[in-house]
């Protein structure tokens, strides 16, 4: 009988042990659901704020809509330059990121060239709120004005119709 009580014994505490060790399991490898929703409130507002002509120290605005301004500029010869200046800004409430910025004459006889700057500091910079920045770009003639054309030293009235796009987008940080 004795023998029958200690069997008995050890089999309860080993039916007890697997039942403890499942229960042990089951806690160890439940899991964790979260779940909520998430708003940001603010305006995403960024974008080209305006372009300018330099000349010394004026500036004279250009019209600027649907992403072309034209270019109107008295020019002497091929390679003459002149500056123009396009201020970025944000205006919204939330952070934006510049991601592209290129500058494409459509028509007329001016080439534009990027400053090197450009490439390395610009794309990638993240405008908060009210923060703003310009690219200065150097409109060049680019017209052969053949040789009765300079004789003299006559300038072309140049003219260039440009396209130029702003790409930002809402900042991660």
């Amino acid at each position: 009988m004795k023998r029958n009580r200690k069997i008995g014994l050890i089999v309860l505490c080993m039916v007890l042990m697997f039942s403890l060790m499942g229960a042990g399991y089951a806690a160890w490898t439940q899991g964790l659901t979260v779940s909520g929703t998430v708003s940001a409130e603010g305006t995403f507002a960024a974008g080209v704020e305006k372009v300018v002509l330099l000349e010394g120290e004026e500036e004279t605005v250009l019209d600027f809509a649907d992403g072309v301004f034209t270019l109107d500029r008295v020019l002497s010869y091929p390679g003459d330059a002149c500056m123009v200046r396009v201020y970025l800004k944000n205006t919204g409430s939330v952070a934006a990121e510049l991601t592209a910025f290129s500058l494409t004459s459509v028509s007329g006889d001016i080439t534009l060239e990027l400053p090197d700057t450009y490439d390395t500091g610009l794309v990638g910079l993240v405008f908060e709120q009210g923060d703003g920045a310009y690219i200065d770009v150097l409109a060049t003639l680019s017209a052969d004005l053949g040789d009765d054309d300079t004789a003299g030293g006559a300038s072309v009235d140049a003219s260039a119709d440009i396209e130029l796009t702003v790409t930002f987008e809402q900042s991660e940080n």
